[in-house]
Formats: structure tokens, sequence, C-alpha cells
């Protein structure tokens, strides 16, 4: 087992947990407003907020070695570090700038809220357009940066695909983003989630 071996491999390691959590935080956003009860939404914030108080320390695990792998490979001239760089950059500041202050705001509005059934009132004070875009647009960024580190493309090749996932996870935000209203109130004889 080679240190370079050990760096890839604990990248690789964090680098799953990172994707994974981000791929769900925009699952949880959508969960969280289909929520019939308000001890459902609760669960959902609950996920939301425990990943943002993770995600710095998980960054900087999967920041550490590939620093090191970059350099030990001497990777620094192809185009694909640097513009992977550049994007986990930019999700770090689009989490930090747009996601963490609305997860604060959604801990608030459901800590203050009584258990019970989710009203339609409540649905849609949860109901933010800019934390459901934001959290497609991360899921693009990290689909990008895995087709950088797969296919190690040259800078254009590399800005490419920064900019296709950049596009397709806006898009798809934009998409999800028209339909982040309150939806209609429960049917009384419906069982709550």
């Amino acid at each position: 087992m080679t240190l370079y071996g050990t760096a890839l491999f604990l990248h690789i390691i964090f680098a799953i947990v990172l994707v994974g959590a981000t791929a769900w935080e925009h699952v949880a956003v959508a969960l969280l407003r289909r929520s019939r009860t308000v001890d459902g939404v609760r669960a959902h914030v609950q996920y939301l907020a425990t990943m943002n108080r993770a995600m710095m320390p998980i960054a900087v695990l999967v920041l550490v070695p590939a620093l090191y792998l970059a350099f030990a490979g001497s990777w620094w001239g192809a185009g694909w570090p640097v513009i992977s760089l550049i994007l986990f950059a930019s999700a770090g500041a689009l989490a930090g700038a747009i996601v963490d202050p609305a997860v604060r705001r959604l801990q608030e509005t459901v800590e203050a809220a009584p258990s019970g059934p989710a009203t339609p009132e409540f649905l849609a004070s949860l109901a933010d357009r800019k934390l459901t875009l934001t959290t497609w647009v991360l899921a693009g960024i990290d689909v990008a940066i895995v087709a950088l580190m797969t296919n190690k493309p040259g800078y254009v090749g590399a800005v490419t695909i920064g900019a296709i996932g950049v596009a397709v996870g806006t898009a798809l935000g934009i998409r999800e983003s028209r339909h982040t209203t309150a939806p209609a109130a429960p049917s009384p004889g419906a069982a709550p989630a």
C-alpha cells in the first residue's frame, strides 16, 4: 500500500459521502414540503441541519488528499484539477451563502410550530425557491466534478463539463423551483404521513 493509493482511497471514500449527502439534500428539501405533519417536516429539516454541520469537515477530508494527489501525480498541468477546484470552491460558497441560512430559517420555523398536522400556511412558510434551485445546482456541480475526476480532460474539456454540470443543475433547479409552493391541504379523510 502506497501513500498515493491511501490518499486516493480516502479521497474517494469522503467524496462519496459528500456527494451522497449533497444529492440527498435536494430530495429532503422536496420531501419536507410534501410532509403532512410538522414532525415529518422536522425530520427532514433535522437531516438538512445535520448535513450542513458535517459538510465543512467532510469537504476538508475530500480536499486534503485531493491536493496531495494533484501534487504527487503532477496533475496541475491538466485542466481538470483546476476546474474541479474552482467548482468545489463554488459549491462551498453557494452552500455557505444560501443553503446554510435557509436551513437555519427552516429550523426556526419548525421549532416554533406545534406538533400536529402540517397546515397549508405552515407548508407555505417552508417554500424557498432559492434553496430548491441551489440544491440542484450543487448536485450538477457534484456530477461535473465526478465526470472530471474520472475522465481527466484538458482545460477545454474541463470547462465544458463544468459548464454542462452547472447548466443542467440550474435547469433542473429552475424546473423544480417553479413547483416550490405549498401543496394543497390534505383531504379530511387522508391519513397523515
